[in-house]
């Protein structure tokens, strides 16, 4: 099997690499994993996004990469749109034509925080600002790539409210 892990420079990318590469060792048969960080792939370019799955061909796409300035994506809106809506997209896309699996992280910022107690998966999303918009708008582009009727591929959106671990987040 083909994975890869899109964001291997973040938090997230790295806690999978570590998770991963632990699992290994247990595994009879041994799947090919890629990890794939800004050095390697700009995600704000589409056409580099989709020659890198085309040569790749994953069966997993593991997007832990995100534009997560989230007061810069304010005045960094191309940018923002270009890495958390258009990027997931051309994942859903080559995942759906393909018979693949995407996971995506995105965020609760999708919400604007007036409800009170948990949100749910099937709640309206009503992002406040530029970064939360941009993500919603990721959510949005996979579902509808999913639910066309050509799709033969599958997918999971996982959102967060923080992510910590090794690098700069709100412990340190």
């Amino acid at each position: 099997m083909n994975i890869l892990v899109l964001g291997k420079d973040g938090q997230l990318g790295n806690a999978f690499h570590v998770l991963l590469d632990s699992l290994l060792p247990a595994l009879a048969d041994k799947p090919n994993i890629q990890y794939v960080g800004r050095s390697e792939c700009d995600l704000a370019d589409a056409t580099a996004l989709s020659a890198l799955l085309k040569k790749l061909q994953p069966q997993l796409i593991i997007n832990a990469s995100a534009y997560t300035a989230v007061d810069k994506a304010e005045t960094e809106v191309d940018q923002a749109f270009a890495i958390n809506a258009k990027a997931p997209e051309v994942m859903a896309q080559y995942a759906s034509n393909h018979n693949a699996t995407l996971v995506h992280y995105s965020t609760d910022y999708v919400f604007d925080g007036e409800k009170y107690g948990y949100y749910l998966e099937d709640d309206i999303r009503n992002p406040l600002g530029v970064y939360g918009k941009s993500k919603a708008a990721g959510e949005e582009a996979i579902a509808r790539i999913f639910a066309s009727n050509t799709s033969s591929g599958q997918y999971a959106i996982f959102r967060t409210s923080w992510v910590y671990g090794d690098g700069g987040n709100f412990i340190r």
